[in-house]
Formats: structure tokens, sequence, C-alpha cells
């Protein structure tokens, strides 16, 4: 990994360290491209979906590459809080059973 390109493609860390990115950090120079690409055309095509989608689908694949999973394994989820309710509400729970949480979870994930 390149640190000095990492560095770049994150504008704050040249005025500061930054560690704080628990709910959003810093997006870096290629996700601003990204987003900007993604408004101009929603601004001039309406809900592209036929280009959107594919995109989509792709970077499920990358992320399943990344960490060892199929595509059909991965889900596009907004955030970790959207993605435990989703996951505990999968969940059979006994009648008198007890649910465990840590002190250090952020507080949306924990109701």
């Amino acid at each position: 990994m390149n640190l000095e390109f990492v560095r770049k493609q994150i504008p704050v860390t040249s005025r500061r360290a930054y560690f704080d990115n628990a709910g959003t950090g810093p997006p870096t120079i290629m996700v601003l491209n990204a987003l900007n690409e993604f408004i101009t055309d929603w601004k001039e095509y309406g809900e592209n979906w036929e280009e959107w989608l594919p995109i989509i689908i792709d970077s499920r694949r990358l992320f399943g590459k990344l960490i060892g999973a199929e595509t059909d394994e991965i889900a596009n989820i907004p955030n970790v809080t959207t993605a435990l309710v989703a996951l505990s509400s999968s969940i059979k729970y006994k009648k008198d059973g007890n649910i465990v949480i840590s002190s250090l979870n952020f507080p949306t994930n924990i109701y």
C-alpha cells in the first residue's frame, strides 16, 4: 500500500491526524469524484438504474473478493445499525434468554 497516495486521497490528513471515523469519515478524492459523477448522472437522466445496478453488483463482487466471499453472500446495507437490526431480527430468541451487549457499542446499535 502506498501511504502517500492514501494521504493525498484524504485531504484533511495534510492538516491533522483524523481518527474519528465511526459513523462517517472524510471522503477520499476518488469517492468525491464518484459522487459527483452520480449526482450529475442523476440530474441529467433521472434514476438511471441501467447504469447504476451493474456498478452496485460489481461492488458486491469486489468486496466479496476482498474478504473471500461469493457475490451473493454480500448485501448492500447503508450502515452498521441497519445491518445489526436486520441480523438481530432474524434470530429466534428464547423467552428467558439474555442478550449481552458491550458498553462500547454505539448507542443506536443497542436499541
